[in-house]
């Protein structure tokens, strides 16, 4: 039962983790800023007037990074966000479930678990094997699985024996872990079951009118050629069109949904500065490696090079054909080495190496053997190995063929030297592998794979680091600029006239927002302090991080629910579209009925005439797509005022689709066509007049 033993120490040591950190943030929180620690103090998000607490939101991120290793590898708050995202969009679907009365009944949650879950969650599936594994040296239960012939019964068997232990001889301390951990996919499933009943409502819901059947034959059922000349805006000079405050501002009331925020936001310019090595730590590095190169050169092995602790040195074992998994540079130098010669110093990034080919050996890898468990004390393991090799068939024994990969399971500590013996100067009898008071693998050789050739190599490898002269001078000099330029304005203005020429970066910042531009890795305290303590024009104190410098200025409050017209980015598209609107006019009047065909058009505004097919992909001009499919063949229409250009147009000829398709198919493209409008603003949808609060912010 070592994975039930395994299971049990994790829930234990994740119970203990999660009840430390929520005892230092409440006693923390309360003592640091005097919020009730029974009300709204502790609330994460809250959903509807439906209530997160920052108990049930810190237990699931400690289950998330628990469960998933490459979390701790991610910025910390976005896994924050990404836990919170998901109990806020599960707390909106539970209201829907519960308005639509959608449920999983026992009939339909054990058909799911028993028959479809193994094939759909990757770790459901291993785990139950682990456990089945776990389960092999337990006679009852080793029995109950035995008899199991399909995974349908597989799985039944495992739930009948971790919620029946005393019918197995085992207690409930020991099946705890794998009943919390069934009890977890028991919701796991119920929650997929309710998702895939609502996709079928949702999807049901959506249906298409005769207007939009109509619409969508016309654009569907045919192609067609068409003539085009087109004049673009961005081709006309822009000091020739001037805007007013008033026509900017105009495009900004009349598009101003297109700048809604959901929340409090803040204008902000940060800077970044990389903590790495100066060209005097390189040139350090390089005559350090020197030494390195003169030590290896003047002994044998690695044994020379020990000496330095600032090194990282291995000996790696790889076959012929596993050369690359080492690294393209050992494998070039591995191709054409003799044993042992010396690589050149490769250098990447910041990493120096260099390889050493300390012996190349023809070895079996691999063989194929006869395996025969055992389970009893020693003297039953004895009896049993002398009936094999007897010829005798052994009760309860049932041995099976299998190829052993020798190198492989070496390398993966799955293997000792010694087994490695055993299996080599085996001969056609059979032998102990490995035992244990209760059990043992016997085995017997039947197949020695052919020899492979096998390369050990020596891996000297130095990582070079910013010195301390370094990183003083890099925050220096970042708090010599600072002191200079403590305003929001002047810090942006006079970031890249600096001496180290720093970029300054422009961001909107949303109060949930993890990371500073979504890329920069730990700067949700910066986040904090730009909505808790920063007022405008402020500047923030440097945060050192061991690879980066970051310091942030606020610029500007946004709190009215909108991106204001002094937005830099909004007010550059309310500009540019203001613009184009009055180049659009000034060209609409100039050629509007001055030709009467295509070509004669195309003289008029000294432009070519374009040929391309409409109907079948999206083109440059939405007006365009939505025209054409009912224009009439010869007719030249326009000019048109579109989103990038001034265009006039003609349909050459309409070409019939070579697949016809009918009514019903129609309808149901139709139907897949609105589906996908409704799926890609489907949280919107699901949020609808709810209002959600996020205040992770709080709790960074």
């Amino acid at each position: 039962m070592a994975t039930l033993e395994k299971i049990r120490k994790r829930s234990v040591l994740l119970l203990v983790i999660i009840g430390a950190a929520l005892v230092a943030f409440i006693i923390g929180d309360f003592l640091n800023s005097g919020r009730n620690i029974f009300g709204d103090g502790t609330t994460v998000a809250k959903v509807d007037g439906e209530k997160i607490d920052y108990l049930a939101f810190q237990q699931r991120y400690s289950e998330f990074t628990e469960q998933n290793k490459n979390a701790s590898q991610q910025d910390a708050a976005t896994v924050q966000n990404q836990v919170l995202g998901t109990m806020i969009q599960e707390t909106l679907f539970n209201e829907e479930y519960d308005a639509l009365g959608i449920d999983v009944t026992d009939t339909e949650l054990s058909n799911y678990m028993y028959k479809q879950m193994a094939m759909r969650d990757q770790d459901f599936a291993q785990t139950l094997g682990q456990l089945a594994q776990s389960l092999a040296g337990n006679e009852k239960a080793n029995a109950l699985l035995g008899n199991a012939t399909s995974q349908e019964m597989m799985v039944q068997s495992i739930r009948k024996i971790i919620f029946n232990p005393n019918q197995f001889g085992l207690t409930s301390e020991q099946v705890k872990a794998a009943q919390d951990w069934w009890l977890t996919k028991e919701n796991d499933a119920t929650e997929q079951l309710k998702q895939a009943k609502f996709g079928m409502l949702f999807q049901g819901a959506v249906q298409a009118n005769a207007l939009e059947i109509e619409a969508m034959k016309a654009q569907r059922m045919n192609s067609y050629d068409v003539q085009m000349v087109a004049l673009p805006y961005a081709s006309l000079k822009d000091d020739d069109y001037k805007v007013s405050d008033e026509e900017i501002k105009a495009v900004y009331n009349a598009e101003k949904n297109r700048f809604a925020l959901d929340e409090e936001a803040r204008l902000a310019y940060y800077i970044t500065v990389p903590v790495v090595p100066s060209a005097a730590d390189l040139q350090k590095a390089d005559k350090f490696l020197a030494r390195v190169d003169s030590a290896l050169h003047a002994s044998q092995g690695l044994e020379g090079v020990r000496q330095f602790n600032e090194l990282s040195i291995n000996e790696r074992k790889a076959r012929q054909s596993e050369l690359a998994s080492l690294g393209m540079d050992a494998k070039q130098f591995a191709d054409s080495a003799a044993v042992g010669q010396i690589s050149k110093i490769y250098t990447r990034g910041d990493n120096r190496t260099i390889y050493r080919l300390l012996s190349k050996n023809s070895e079996i890898d691999s063989v194929k053997v006869v395996v025969a468990p055992v389970e009893g004390d020693k003297k039953k393991q004895d009896a049993a190995l002398a009936d094999l090799n007897a010829g005798k068939a052994v009760k309860d024994v049932k041995a099976d063929t299998t190829e052993i990969d020798i190198f492989a399971a070496l390398q993966q500590g799955a293997m000792t030297d010694e087994q490695k013996a055993k299996l080599l100067a085996a001969g056609d009898e059979y032998f102990v592998l490995d035992s244990t008071d209760k059990g043992a693998a016997i085995c017997k050789v039947i197949e020695k794979k052919a020899p492979k050739t096998v390369y050990n190599i020596g891996e000297v490898s130095f990582v070079v680091d910013p010195s301390k002269d370094t990183r003083a001078n890099l925050l220096n000099d970042l708090q010599k600029f600072l002191d200079k330029n403590n305003t929001a304005q002047a810090f942006f203005d006079n970031a890249a006239k600096a001496e180290h020429s720093y970029t300054a970066m422009r961001d909107v910042v949303l109060s949930s927002q993890a990371m500073l531009g979504n890329s920069v890795k730990n700067s949700s305290k910066l986040i904090h302090w730009l909505f808790k303590d920063a007022k405008e024009g402020e500047v923030s104190a440097i945060q050192q991080d061991n690879d980066v410098l970051i310091v942030v200025a606020l610029a500007q409050v946004y709190d009215d629910g909108f991106r204001p017209l002094s937005d830099p980015e909004t007010k550059a598209y309310c500009e540019m579209k203001a613009r184009n609107l009055k180049k659009a006019d000034a060209l609409a009047k100039k050629y509007a009925g001055k030709a009467n065909d295509i070509n004669g058009y195309a003289r008029l505004m000294n432009s070519a005439v374009q040929t391309l097919t409409v109907g079948t992909y999206p083109n440059m001009e939405a007006a365009l797509d939505g025209q054409v499919p009912f224009a009439k063949v010869g007719k030249v229409y326009g000019p048109v005022k579109g989103t990038n250009s001034l265009f006039v147009y003609t349909v050459v000829k309409k070409n019939a689709a070579v697949n016809k398709i009918d009514d019903a198919q129609l309808a149901n493209m139709c139907k897949q066509q609105l589906g996908q409008a409704l799926t890609s603003d489907f949280w919107a949808l699901l949020k609808g007049g709810k209002e959600v609060t996020n205040n992770i912010i709080n709790f960074r």
